[in-house]
């Protein structure tokens, strides 16, 4: 059976205004490592586990 590389994704910066919002970060798979910016999309504020709230937001990638 072949390997399967590990995917990581490390943010480097998140900007943006009022609904816009951007992540900039690298993304690895396997030993090779890519610059990749996503859209960010406010979903809302959530519960953790460990109590209080936290934003929710969802990621996309265009490409």
């Amino acid at each position: 059976m072949a390997k399967r590389p590990t995917m990581t994704y490390r943010s480097t910066r998140v900007w943006g205004e009022g609904e816009d919002w951007t992540m900039d970060g690298e993304l690895t798979i396997g030993d090779v490592t890519r610059p990749v910016t996503l859209a960010v999309e406010f979903g809302g504020l959530g519960a953790m586990t460990t109590g209080g709230r936290r934003p929710a937001r969802r990621v996309r990638g265009d490409g």
